[in-house]
């Protein structure tokens, strides 16, 4: 981590965070009454208190991230909600589906449906066919290869693959808390 561009290969898991609905936000939740403790250190940045710098958020969700590919959530000096309130206690992963105009497997394949997997067990947390993939913000039409190929592959290792308004939307609380989940660590297979 001594290279300038880290958020692009981190790999995280995040606990005591929640969606709230209302904010479309996913809020990482601190008590309020704590001091502020860096979250991270990086030999070239020293101390890191917040999942948003530099114009970037903390991660990447995709294999070939620009900032705007980047995902951190807000830090919220509050206690976690208990009400109104969904707990989900299987594991997450947030990512993105590369948008590319032609459709390509290899690409497919390896950026967006390998990486969450490795994500996972990058961090340890792999649970044979329990996580839930939740895609960002690009997901494919149900009607496009993009999606057939994620709906046919996804099942060897997780339980579901969704979009995050499909999934959020599915609970009638205005809160969706997690226990578990993980977001970056996509890397380019193909150049």
């Amino acid at each position: 981590m001594n290279y300038h561009h880290t958020w692009r290969y981190r790999t995280c898991s995040f606990r005591n965070i929640c969606y709230d609905k209302s904010k479309k936000l996913f809020h990482f939740y601190q008590h309020p009454n704590s001091s502020r403790k860096p979250i991270l250190f990086e030999p070239k940045e020293g101390h890191l208190y917040d999942f948003h710098f530099k114009n970037h958020g903390f991660v990447n969700l995709v294999a070939r991230p620009s900032r705007h590919e980047s995902w951190g959530p807000t830090i919220v000096d509050d206690l976690i909600p208990t009400v109104d309130v969904t707990k989900l206690i299987q594991p997450h992963v947030l990512f993105l589906h590369w948008h590319v105009n032609r459709f390509n497997p290899g690409h497919v394949i390896w950026e967006d449906i390998f990486a969450p997997f490795l994500t996972m067990v990058r961090l340890g947390e792999y649970k044979h066919k329990q996580a839930v993939l939740i895609e960002y913000k690009n997901f494919p039409p149900p009607d496009s290869k993009f999606h057939k190929l994620y709906n046919e592959l996804v099942p060897a290792y997780a339980d579901k693959v969704v979009s995050l308004d499909e999934y959020m939307n599915s609970f009638s609380t205005q809160f969706v808390c997690f226990k578990n989940v993980m977001a970056g660590g996509a890397t380019p297979m193909f150049s």
